[in-house]
Protein backbone atom coordinates (compact mmCIF):
# COMPACT_ATOMS: atom_id res chain seq x y z
CA UNK A 1 0.00 0.00 0.00
CA UNK A 2 1.21 3.32 -0.79
CA UNK A 3 2.71 4.74 2.13
CA UNK A 4 1.19 8.05 1.62
CA UNK A 5 -1.93 6.73 1.63
CA UNK A 6 -1.33 4.79 4.66
CA UNK A 7 -0.82 8.34 6.92
CA UNK A 8 -3.78 9.53 5.51
CA UNK A 9 -5.91 6.89 6.30
CA UNK A 10 -4.32 7.21 9.72
CA UNK A 11 -5.12 10.91 10.08
CA UNK A 12 -8.68 10.01 9.48
CA UNK A 13 -8.64 7.42 11.99
CA UNK A 14 -7.17 9.63 14.62
CA UNK A 15 -9.84 12.09 13.38
CA UNK A 16 -12.28 9.74 13.54
CA UNK A 17 -11.40 8.96 17.22
CA UNK A 18 -12.50 12.76 18.66
CA UNK A 19 -16.06 11.89 16.78
CA UNK A 20 -17.46 10.53 13.59
CA UNK A 21 -16.73 13.18 10.06
CA UNK A 22 -17.64 13.07 6.92
CA UNK A 23 -15.27 12.69 3.86
CA UNK A 24 -15.82 13.65 0.09
CA UNK A 25 -14.24 12.76 -3.02
CA UNK A 26 -11.11 15.45 -2.66
CA UNK A 27 -10.40 14.15 1.52
CA UNK A 28 -11.55 17.35 3.24
CA UNK A 29 -13.40 16.36 6.72
CA UNK A 30 -16.80 18.49 7.04
CA UNK A 31 -19.85 17.28 8.70
CA UNK A 32 -22.33 15.12 6.75
CA UNK A 33 -24.61 15.71 4.16
CA UNK A 34 -22.94 19.25 3.70
CA UNK A 35 -23.42 19.27 0.29
CA UNK A 36 -26.21 17.95 0.40
CA UNK A 37 -25.36 14.72 -2.55
CA UNK A 38 -28.47 12.99 -2.16
CA UNK A 39 -26.65 9.72 -0.27
CA UNK A 40 -24.57 8.87 3.17
CA UNK A 41 -22.59 6.12 2.99
CA UNK A 42 -21.01 4.80 6.80
CA UNK A 43 -17.41 3.54 5.88
CA UNK A 44 -14.47 2.39 7.07
CA UNK A 45 -11.35 5.08 7.57
CA UNK A 46 -9.81 3.99 4.09
CA UNK A 47 -12.70 3.31 2.05
CA UNK A 48 -13.42 6.81 0.96
CA UNK A 49 -11.37 6.59 -2.25
CA UNK A 50 -12.91 7.33 -5.52
CA UNK A 51 -11.21 4.16 -6.41
CA UNK A 52 -13.59 2.15 -4.67
CA UNK A 53 -17.10 3.05 -6.84
CA UNK A 54 -15.62 5.00 -9.22
CA UNK A 55 -18.53 3.94 -11.93
CA UNK A 56 -20.77 5.72 -9.42
CA UNK A 57 -18.30 9.46 -9.32
CA UNK A 58 -18.37 9.04 -13.25
CA UNK A 59 -22.20 9.24 -13.34
CA UNK A 60 -22.96 11.31 -11.00
CA UNK A 61 -20.16 13.20 -11.19
CA UNK A 62 -18.93 13.38 -6.87
CA UNK A 63 -18.72 11.08 -4.65
CA UNK A 64 -21.60 10.10 -1.99
CA UNK A 65 -21.31 12.01 1.69
CA UNK A 66 -19.06 9.41 3.32
CA UNK A 67 -18.94 9.44 7.34
CA UNK A 68 -16.10 7.74 8.74
CA UNK A 69 -15.83 5.54 11.64
CA UNK A 70 -12.63 3.92 12.96
CA UNK A 71 -14.57 1.47 15.73
CA UNK A 72 -17.53 -0.38 14.74
CA UNK A 73 -19.67 -0.40 18.05
CA UNK A 74 -19.07 3.37 17.76
CA UNK A 75 -21.01 3.45 14.55
CA UNK A 76 -23.67 1.25 15.43
CA UNK A 77 -23.56 3.53 18.77
CA UNK A 78 -24.28 6.71 16.49
CA UNK A 79 -26.92 5.20 14.55
CA UNK A 80 -28.70 4.28 17.51
CA UNK A 81 -28.73 7.59 18.80
CA UNK A 82 -30.69 8.93 15.46
CA UNK A 83 -28.19 9.25 12.79
CA UNK A 84 -29.37 8.34 9.38
CA UNK A 85 -27.04 7.17 6.72
CA UNK A 86 -28.37 5.03 3.43
CA UNK A 87 -25.40 2.32 3.30
CA UNK A 88 -23.52 1.19 5.92
CA UNK A 89 -20.09 -1.56 5.69
CA UNK A 90 -19.74 -3.49 8.34
CA UNK A 91 -18.18 -6.85 9.44
CA UNK A 92 -20.62 -10.17 8.11
CA UNK A 93 -20.47 -11.28 11.98
CA UNK A 94 -21.67 -8.18 13.03
CA UNK A 95 -24.89 -7.93 10.85
CA UNK A 96 -27.76 -10.81 12.29
CA UNK A 97 -27.64 -8.75 15.29
CA UNK A 98 -28.82 -5.72 13.86
CA UNK A 99 -30.94 -7.27 10.96
CA UNK A 100 -32.69 -8.84 13.78
CA UNK A 101 -33.50 -5.31 15.00
CA UNK A 102 -34.59 -4.22 12.35
CA UNK A 103 -31.69 -1.59 11.44
CA UNK A 104 -31.78 -2.32 7.79
CA UNK A 105 -33.73 -4.00 4.71
CA UNK A 106 -33.09 -6.76 2.06
CA UNK A 107 -31.24 -5.46 -1.22
CA UNK A 108 -32.99 -6.08 -4.62
CA UNK A 109 -30.26 -7.84 -6.14
CA UNK A 110 -32.47 -7.61 -9.51
CA UNK A 111 -31.38 -3.94 -9.40
CA UNK A 112 -27.69 -4.76 -9.13
CA UNK A 113 -26.00 -5.68 -12.57
CA UNK A 114 -22.68 -6.93 -11.35
CA UNK A 115 -24.90 -9.41 -8.58
CA UNK A 116 -24.17 -12.37 -10.64
CA UNK A 117 -20.61 -12.49 -11.07
CA UNK A 118 -20.04 -12.38 -6.93
CA UNK A 119 -18.81 -15.64 -5.39
CA UNK A 120 -21.45 -18.07 -4.09
CA UNK A 121 -19.22 -18.48 -1.13
CA UNK A 122 -19.74 -15.49 0.26
CA UNK A 123 -23.21 -14.56 -0.81
CA UNK A 124 -24.49 -17.21 0.77
CA UNK A 125 -22.90 -16.32 4.18
CA UNK A 126 -25.69 -16.95 6.51
CA UNK A 127 -24.74 -14.11 7.95
CA UNK A 128 -25.18 -12.03 4.51
CA UNK A 129 -28.40 -13.79 3.65
CA UNK A 130 -31.36 -15.30 5.43
CA UNK A 131 -34.52 -16.41 5.09
CA UNK A 132 -34.09 -15.88 1.06
CA UNK A 133 -33.44 -12.45 0.96
CA UNK A 134 -29.99 -10.62 0.89
CA UNK A 135 -29.64 -8.36 3.70
CA UNK A 136 -25.66 -7.67 3.28
CA UNK A 137 -24.17 -7.35 -0.19
CA UNK A 138 -20.53 -8.87 0.29
CA UNK A 139 -17.90 -6.65 -1.01
CA UNK A 140 -14.14 -6.91 0.74
CA UNK A 141 -13.11 -9.99 2.07
CA UNK A 142 -9.08 -11.69 2.93
CA UNK A 143 -7.01 -13.25 4.81
CA UNK A 144 -4.72 -12.25 7.83
CA UNK A 145 -1.87 -14.01 9.02
CA UNK A 146 1.20 -13.72 10.48
CA UNK A 147 4.05 -11.36 9.15
CA UNK A 148 7.92 -12.23 10.24
CA UNK A 149 11.34 -11.28 9.57
CA UNK A 150 12.80 -14.15 7.77
CA UNK A 151 16.76 -12.65 8.80
CA UNK A 152 15.65 -12.16 12.52
CA UNK A 153 13.97 -15.11 13.10
CA UNK A 154 13.89 -19.21 12.28
CA UNK A 155 10.40 -20.74 11.81
CA UNK A 156 10.52 -24.26 11.89
CA UNK A 157 7.50 -24.88 11.51
CA UNK A 158 4.37 -21.95 9.93
CA UNK A 159 2.00 -22.07 12.83
CA UNK A 160 -0.26 -19.99 15.22
CA UNK A 161 1.53 -21.11 17.85
CA UNK A 162 3.95 -19.01 16.63
CA UNK A 163 2.92 -15.92 18.44
CA UNK A 164 3.61 -17.84 22.04
CA UNK A 165 7.14 -18.96 21.20
CA UNK A 166 9.56 -17.39 24.36
CA UNK A 167 12.11 -17.73 22.23
CA UNK A 168 10.70 -14.41 20.72
CA UNK A 169 9.83 -13.16 23.67
CA UNK A 170 9.91 -9.35 23.47
CA UNK A 171 9.79 -9.24 19.50
CA UNK A 172 6.27 -10.16 19.20
CA UNK A 173 3.57 -7.64 18.21
CA UNK A 174 -0.51 -8.70 18.34
CA UNK A 175 -3.61 -7.09 17.24
CA UNK A 176 -5.61 -5.03 19.95
CA UNK A 177 -8.62 -6.02 18.52
CA UNK A 178 -10.94 -8.50 20.00
CA UNK A 179 -12.41 -10.55 17.36
CA UNK A 180 -9.00 -11.05 15.80
CA UNK A 181 -7.17 -12.02 19.36
CA UNK A 182 -9.63 -14.43 20.21
CA UNK A 183 -9.28 -15.69 16.64
CA UNK A 184 -5.67 -16.09 16.91
CA UNK A 185 -5.79 -17.91 20.45
CA UNK A 186 -7.96 -20.12 19.52
CA UNK A 187 -6.41 -21.12 16.47
CA UNK A 188 -3.29 -21.66 18.63
CA UNK A 189 -5.11 -23.74 20.91
CA UNK A 190 -7.20 -25.78 17.97
CA UNK A 191 -10.47 -24.69 19.15
CA UNK A 192 -12.90 -24.99 15.96
CA UNK A 193 -15.40 -22.03 17.41
CA UNK A 194 -14.21 -20.30 20.62
CA UNK A 195 -17.34 -17.81 19.85
CA UNK A 196 -19.96 -19.52 21.96
CA UNK A 197 -21.17 -19.10 25.69
CA UNK A 198 -18.75 -22.03 27.04
CA UNK A 199 -16.67 -21.07 30.08
CA UNK A 200 -14.29 -23.51 29.69
CA UNK A 201 -13.18 -22.36 26.06
CA UNK A 202 -13.77 -18.99 27.27
CA UNK A 203 -11.37 -19.79 30.35
CA UNK A 204 -9.02 -21.69 27.73
CA UNK A 205 -9.02 -18.71 25.32
CA UNK A 206 -8.49 -16.17 28.55
CA UNK A 207 -5.07 -18.18 29.78
CA UNK A 208 -3.95 -18.46 26.37
CA UNK A 209 -4.12 -14.66 25.77
CA UNK A 210 -2.85 -13.75 29.32
CA UNK A 211 0.19 -16.13 28.39
CA UNK A 212 1.15 -13.94 25.09
CA UNK A 213 0.65 -10.85 26.84
CA UNK A 214 3.92 -11.53 28.84
CA UNK A 215 5.87 -12.29 25.30
CA UNK A 216 4.60 -9.23 23.57
CA UNK A 217 6.49 -6.03 22.52
CA UNK A 218 2.89 -4.06 22.00
CA UNK A 219 -0.06 -4.74 20.59
CA UNK A 220 -1.16 -2.61 17.81
CA UNK A 221 -4.06 -0.43 16.36
CA UNK A 222 -2.03 1.38 13.93
CA UNK A 223 -0.65 -0.50 10.99
CA UNK A 224 1.69 1.94 10.48
CA UNK A 225 3.24 1.57 13.69
CA UNK A 226 3.51 -1.66 13.02
CA UNK A 227 4.89 -1.66 9.76
CA UNK A 228 7.76 0.41 10.88
CA UNK A 229 8.33 -1.96 14.20
CA UNK A 230 8.86 -4.46 12.22
CA UNK A 231 11.09 -2.83 9.64
CA UNK A 232 13.46 -1.48 12.00
CA UNK A 233 13.82 -4.70 13.58
CA UNK A 234 12.06 -3.87 16.95
CA UNK A 235 9.55 -6.54 16.13
CA UNK A 236 10.38 -9.36 14.23
CA UNK A 237 6.84 -11.61 13.64
CA UNK A 238 3.11 -10.46 14.13
CA UNK A 239 -0.33 -10.97 13.55
CA UNK A 240 -0.78 -8.83 10.33
CA UNK A 241 -3.12 -7.42 7.66
CA UNK A 242 -1.86 -8.03 4.49
CA UNK A 243 -1.41 -4.47 3.42
CA UNK A 244 1.27 -4.59 5.95
CA UNK A 245 3.11 -7.28 4.90
CA UNK A 246 2.77 -5.86 1.24
CA UNK A 247 4.21 -2.81 2.42
CA UNK A 248 7.53 -4.32 3.96
CA UNK A 249 8.18 -6.02 0.90
CA UNK A 250 7.82 -2.78 -1.22
CA UNK A 251 10.49 -1.46 1.06
CA UNK A 252 12.43 -4.49 0.34
CA UNK A 253 12.40 -5.68 4.14
CA UNK A 254 12.70 -9.32 4.02
CA UNK A 255 9.82 -11.03 4.97
CA UNK A 256 7.18 -13.54 4.90
CA UNK A 257 3.63 -13.56 4.94
CA UNK A 258 2.67 -17.23 6.83
CA UNK A 259 0.53 -19.94 5.52
CA UNK A 260 0.04 -21.95 8.97
CA UNK A 261 -0.41 -25.17 9.31
CA UNK A 262 -3.90 -24.60 11.17
CA UNK A 263 -5.22 -22.50 7.99
CA UNK A 264 -5.13 -18.38 7.86
CA UNK A 265 -7.76 -16.31 9.50
CA UNK A 266 -10.47 -15.43 7.01
CA UNK A 267 -12.59 -11.74 7.10
CA UNK A 268 -15.76 -10.67 4.95
CA UNK A 269 -17.64 -7.56 5.00
CA UNK A 270 -21.15 -6.75 3.52
CA UNK A 271 -22.81 -3.44 2.60
CA UNK A 272 -26.04 -2.79 4.29
CA UNK A 273 -29.60 -0.51 2.67
CA UNK A 274 -30.44 1.49 6.29
CA UNK A 275 -33.71 1.81 6.94
CA UNK A 276 -35.69 5.11 8.09
CA UNK A 277 -32.98 6.60 5.42
CA UNK A 278 -33.54 9.88 3.84
CA UNK A 279 -31.22 9.49 0.63
CA UNK A 280 -31.87 8.65 -2.84
CA UNK A 281 -32.35 4.69 -2.98
CA UNK A 282 -31.16 4.43 -6.72
CA UNK A 283 -28.03 6.46 -5.72
CA UNK A 284 -27.97 3.89 -2.99
CA UNK A 285 -27.99 0.96 -5.38
CA UNK A 286 -25.80 2.92 -8.23
CA UNK A 287 -23.33 3.26 -5.19
CA UNK A 288 -23.44 -0.51 -4.35
CA UNK A 289 -23.47 -1.61 -7.84
CA UNK A 290 -19.84 0.44 -8.26
CA UNK A 291 -18.42 -1.13 -5.19
CA UNK A 292 -19.18 -4.80 -6.74
CA UNK A 293 -17.67 -4.06 -9.86
CA UNK A 294 -14.80 -6.20 -11.60
CA UNK A 295 -12.26 -2.93 -11.94
CA UNK A 296 -13.19 -2.06 -8.38
CA UNK A 297 -12.18 -5.23 -6.98
CA UNK A 298 -9.27 -5.27 -9.26
CA UNK A 299 -8.05 -1.89 -7.82
CA UNK A 300 -8.81 -3.30 -4.15
CA UNK A 301 -6.41 -6.41 -4.70
CA UNK A 302 -3.10 -4.42 -5.74
CA UNK A 303 -3.80 -1.75 -3.44
CA UNK A 304 -5.06 -2.41 -0.45
CA UNK A 305 -3.85 -6.34 -0.53
CA UNK A 306 -7.80 -7.50 0.18
CA UNK A 307 -9.67 -9.98 -2.16
CA UNK A 308 -13.05 -8.95 -3.73
CA UNK A 309 -16.49 -10.48 -3.90
CA UNK A 310 -16.79 -10.15 -7.67
CA UNK A 311 -15.09 -13.64 -9.50
CA UNK A 312 -13.71 -11.29 -12.17
CA UNK A 313 -11.38 -8.71 -10.17
CA UNK A 314 -8.54 -11.44 -10.36
CA UNK A 315 -8.22 -10.88 -13.90
CA UNK A 316 -5.50 -9.10 -14.72
CA UNK A 317 -4.07 -9.07 -11.43
CA UNK A 318 -0.25 -10.21 -11.63
CA UNK A 319 -0.02 -14.13 -10.53
CA UNK A 320 2.81 -13.80 -8.13
CA UNK A 321 0.36 -10.65 -6.57
CA UNK A 322 -2.35 -13.05 -6.19
CA UNK A 323 0.04 -15.84 -4.75
CA UNK A 324 2.03 -13.86 -2.22
CA UNK A 325 -1.90 -12.79 -1.15
CA UNK A 326 -3.20 -15.88 -0.78
CA UNK A 327 -5.58 -15.16 -3.91
CA UNK A 328 -4.40 -17.44 -6.71
CA UNK A 329 -7.54 -19.44 -5.66
CA UNK A 330 -9.93 -17.64 -3.91
CA UNK A 331 -12.66 -20.49 -3.53
CA UNK A 332 -10.09 -22.48 -1.72
CA UNK A 333 -8.71 -20.04 0.34
CA UNK A 334 -12.55 -19.05 1.64
CA UNK A 335 -13.07 -22.40 2.76
CA UNK A 336 -9.92 -23.28 4.23
CA UNK A 337 -10.30 -20.66 6.40
CA UNK A 338 -11.08 -19.71 10.03
CA UNK A 339 -13.72 -16.97 10.01
CA UNK A 340 -14.96 -14.87 13.21
CA UNK A 341 -18.76 -16.05 13.65
CA UNK A 342 -21.53 -14.49 14.56
CA UNK A 343 -21.77 -14.70 18.01
CA UNK A 344 -24.21 -14.22 20.89
CA UNK A 345 -24.71 -10.64 22.55
CA UNK A 346 -23.68 -12.30 26.23
CA UNK A 347 -20.11 -13.75 24.72
CA UNK A 348 -19.47 -10.82 22.87
CA UNK A 349 -19.21 -8.44 26.15
CA UNK A 350 -17.36 -11.03 27.93
CA UNK A 351 -14.49 -10.93 25.70
CA UNK A 352 -14.90 -7.58 25.55
CA UNK A 353 -14.19 -7.06 29.04
CA UNK A 354 -11.71 -9.74 29.28
CA UNK A 355 -9.60 -8.48 26.31
CA UNK A 356 -9.32 -5.21 27.77
CA UNK A 357 -8.52 -6.72 31.47
CA UNK A 358 -5.15 -8.84 29.86
CA UNK A 359 -3.95 -5.49 27.67
CA UNK A 360 -4.12 -3.56 30.46
CA UNK A 361 -2.15 -6.20 32.86
CA UNK A 362 -5.43 -7.10 35.06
Amino acid sequence: MNIDRMNRRQLLARASALGLVSVGAGGLLRPARAEGTGLTVMDWTGYEVPDLFQPYVEKYGSAPDITIFSDLEEAWQKIAGGFRPDVMHADHWQIPARRDAGMFEAWDTSRLSNFPDLMPELVNLPTLQHEGKQFGVPVDWGINSICYRTDLITIEEESWTSLWNPDFSGKIAQTGQMDTMVGAAALALGIENPFVNDPEIMKAIEAKMTEQRALLRFYWSDPTQLAQAMATGEVAIAFAWPSVYKELKAQGVPVKYMRPKEGVMGWAQGMLLMQDRDGDTQKAYDFMDAWIAASTGRWLIENYGYGHANVNAVKGVAPELLADLMLEDPTKTLQSSFFIRDMPQDVQTAYVAMVERIKAGG
